[in-house]
């Protein structure tokens, strides 16, 4: 630690930035800067193996997600301390950590006459999300041409409304996975008026500081 200290006064070294992003059980990408006093950076393999080592002994990291938890991503700012009689390196970790969120909300959607009179007649359930969806009915028919393109077209426009929709009360981005139903099973589907009652669940990330 000597022969780095000597190194850092020679260099004229005001700090030193450990930048990285964790998450997903790894550490991820990470680079160190070194920035002198005039706020220059500053080329030097040793320091920067001495301290891409050591950070880890000084510092905290979480790498492990659990499907809540995705990560943390910040910077370690390194710095030389020599107010006591042992000059040391002071360490202080700047980060946020990354959240994934569910948001349920129940809201309906409006369909023509056709749609609705489909549903009534022949609609036990509707659900889907990003990956696909489906129409379960409530007893054996055969379709026709026009109820077909009634039932396709519904299905499309029910997933377009729930991957468009905007929550109320949620302060982070929205992810790509979304889901909806119309009814939990065993239930009656609500429909008056024309207006569908729809239950949609999203993902969405937040942010926060990390310790």
């Amino acid at each position: 630690m000597e022969n780095i200290i000597k190194l850092w006064k020679e260099l004229n070294v005001e700090n030193v930035n450990f930048n990285f992003s964790c998450g997903g059980d790894s550490m991820g990408d990470t680079d160190i800067e070194i920035i002198d006093k005039e706020g220059n950076f500053v080329e030097s393999d040793e320091l920067i193996d001495y301290f891409d080592n050591e950070v880890y002994k000084k510092v905290d990291f979480y790498v492990n997600s659990d499907g809540h938890y995705i990560g943390e991503s910040g910077s370690v700012y390194i710095t030389l301390d020599e107010d006591d009689d042992e000059p040391y390196f002071n360490y202080s970790k700047s980060a946020q950590s990354e959240w994934s969120e569910m948001s349920t909300e129940t809201t309906t959607i409006t369909l023509n006459d056709k749609e609705s009179k489909f549903i009534a007649d022949y609609v036990s359930n509707i659900n889907g999300g990003s990956d696909d969806g489906v129409i379960n009915y409530k007893k054996d028919f055969i379709l026709t041409d026009e109820e077909e393109t009634i039932a396709t077209d519904l299905l499309d426009k029910i997933t377009e409304f729930a991957r468009d929709f905007e929550p109320k009360n949620i302060n982070g981005e929205a992810e790509d996975w979304f889901s909806f139903t119309t009814n939990d099973v065993g239930e009656e589907l609500t429909l008056v008026d024309n207006e569908l009652t729809i239950t949609i669940e999203q993902s969405y990330i937040t942010y926060s500081d990390s310790d």
